[in-house]
């Protein structure tokens, strides 16, 4: 039943996410209110380049989960974005996720804000290739901060070291695969890496299960990003390789997986 109220709740917290996303790469205010991107044909448009928005206002139906999906730009009546759907979707998977892992234990809460922002984070990736610093620095700050401090109040404290280990060899790990190869691993993901890192850790309190479930997650993440690339170049019938997907998503998919299964591996 609480996994099930959570997936509500996603589906309730997703409309509101989408307004990060729709400023959080400009650096814009926050209003309460979605707007459209600008369809730019069929021409293809350069990933390194942010796409344009046309400024028109959703209005507040645009943050109703659901109904949204349905909702056309006022500028273009044919377009119906595709972000709207996946962002309610994936934060109701998300947060039904950290329900079924975490149950009613106090630190449901952080993975539950995490999660969301990793949501948010990967839509953008999705869209622009990045990886912003205005949610990948302070989701760090703020996880650290709470492994740190809140660990000895939830009875956790042994959790605390295979936290950081954890988050230093995620960090590790893709530092290096940026230095090898920068245009397939960009900087922003190594940014997001001790983060996912400590969150993955933190579910034990045992280092060299630590090390294993990141393990996992980041051969979860290759995988599915080798996948999808292929898949989507043979559907294009193009080199998939010369259109490397984003991989902010798949590591997100892989730290979440892994920690919400992380119960059973660690039986």
């Amino acid at each position: 039943m609480l996994t099930f109220g959570l997936a509500i709740l996603g589906l309730l917290v997703g409309p509101f996410l989408g307004i990060i996303i729709d400023r959080a790469v400009n650096k814009e205010r926050l209003v309460a209110t979605h707007r459209c991107p600008v369809i730019e044909g069929e021409t293809e448009v350069d990933p390194d380049e942010l796409p344009e928005r046309c400024g028109a206002d959703l209005g507040a139906r645009s943050l109703l989960p659901i109904l949204n999906w349905f909702q056309k730009c006022p500028t273009d009546s044919s377009h119906r974005h595709w972000r709207y759907p996946l962002t309610d979707l994936s934060t109701a998977a998300v947060f039904a996720a950290a329900g079924y892992r975490f149950g009613s234990d106090p630190w449901l809460i952080p993975y539950l804000a995490l999660f969301a922002v990793l949501v948010a984070a990967s839509i953008i990736d999705l869209e622009t290739r990045l990886l912003v610093d205005i949610l990948t620095k302070p989701a760090f700050l703020a996880f650290a901060f709470v492994v740190l401090v809140l660990s000895p109040g939830l009875n956790i404290a042994d959790n605390i070291w295979p936290a950081f280990v954890a988050g230093a060899f995620y960090l590790g790990v893709f530092g290096l695969l940026h230095l090898i190869s920068p245009a397939s691993l960009g900087l922003g993901d190594v940014k997001l890496a001790p983060t996912l890192g400590m969150a993955v850790g933190w579910v034990t309190g045992d280092i060299v299960m630590a090390l294993r479930l990141t393990m996992y997650s980041i051969i979860v993440a290759s995988l599915l990003s080798f996948v999808v690339g292929a898949t989507a170049g043979m559907i294009l019938m193009k080199d998939w390789r010369k259109y490397p997907v984003p991989m902010g998503p798949f590591l997100a998919i892989g730290a979440i997986t892994m920690i919400s299964v992380s119960s059973l591996l660690t039986a």
